[in-house]
């Protein structure tokens, strides 16, 4: 049975999931960042932050294994990018 990865931190003030942390129940990473990223003025998601990588599209990146991430836990930068992306 495959583990989640925790999303750890992420600081994208502007994102609809971030209430002091990610609320989303998963996030999908690409190679442009975190497809789940929404800029409205509600918050949305779960009540507390406890979100998950539920998808992970970069091959290149060595936590990648059948596009579920390996890595313990991410974080996630104010450019909606992966900081724990690390190339094969």
């Amino acid at each position: 049975m495959a583990t989640v990865t925790d999303v750890k931190t992420c600081t994208v003030t502007a994102c609809a999931y971030n209430n002091q942390g990610c609320t989303a129940e998963a996030v999908t990473i690409t190679d442009s960042g975190c497809a789940t990223f929404i800029e409205l003025d509600a918050r949305g998601g779960l009540p507390s932050a406890s979100a998950h990588v539920g998808a992970c599209q970069r091959a290149d990146c060595k936590f990648n294994q059948d596009l579920l991430c390996t890595a313990s836990a991410i974080t996630v930068g104010d450019s909606e990018a992966c900081l724990s992306y690390q190339a094969r």
